[in-house]
């Protein structure tokens, strides 16, 4: 959804980082992503996770894969620690890009350690006030659900450790793989919108 906080949630090697980099590509060429018309625009990618090498593979395979001869410019910014103290940095480089789609990956990484003084929905708390202070664009926050909400075989409803992420969420899906097409060496993933607000 244009202009708010969205989320996917998924266990680790799921493909969030991977899907992302995609949505990425998709929307700086206006091109349909998973079937779903994108607009054209500006991405930016708050990097926790990768390296720039294993980034600039996955940009490298999606624009291949979508038949294209060079990558397109995304711009990346390698983080680390709590996005709080970016707060100023990620702000001028929304305004300076111009930067419709700011992807997060991960927002596990970007709430910082979680204390006894700074628990789940503290940290979760602060992310929200953040993103609210951040020049209105479309946000895509990846995050991690536990090992446990999995092995029920349920589709997992809010990610590791808070409450308070899914309520400021705008829309929010969750990915789950399918583990009979990975026992046949396929990578299969399910979505399921599991929040709109």
């Amino acid at each position: 959804m244009a202009d708010v906080p969205n989320v996917w949630i998924a266990a680790g090697s799921t493909g969030k980082s991977t899907f992302s980099v995609g949505l990425a590509v998709h929307h700086s060429m206006g091109a349909p992503f998973l079937g779903r018309e994108t607009s054209r625009g500006v991405p930016l990618y708050l990097d926790w996770e990768s390296t720039a090498d294993d980034f600039e593979e996955k940009l490298w395979l999606i624009s291949r894969s979508l038949g294209q001869r060079s990558v397109p410019r995304i711009h990346r910014m390698r983080m680390a620690g709590a996005a709080t103290g970016y707060a100023a940095a990620i702000a001028n480089r929304i305004d300076d890009l111009g930067a419709t789609l700011v992807i997060w990956d991960g927002i596990q990484a970007a709430g910082g350690p979680i204390s006894q003084s700074a628990g789940y929905e503290a940290v979760a708390g602060d992310l929200e006030a953040l993103v609210g202070s951040l020049p209105v664009t479309t946000h895509l926050m990846l995050d991690h659900v536990t090992g446990d909400d999995l092995k029920t075989g349920a589709v997992p409803l809010k990610a590791r450790g808070s409450t308070r992420k899914v309520e400021w969420a705008r829309n929010q899906w969750t990915l789950v793989l399918d583990r009979d097409a990975q026992r046949d060496e396929r990578h299969v993933v399910g979505w399921t919108h599991t929040k709109i607000n």
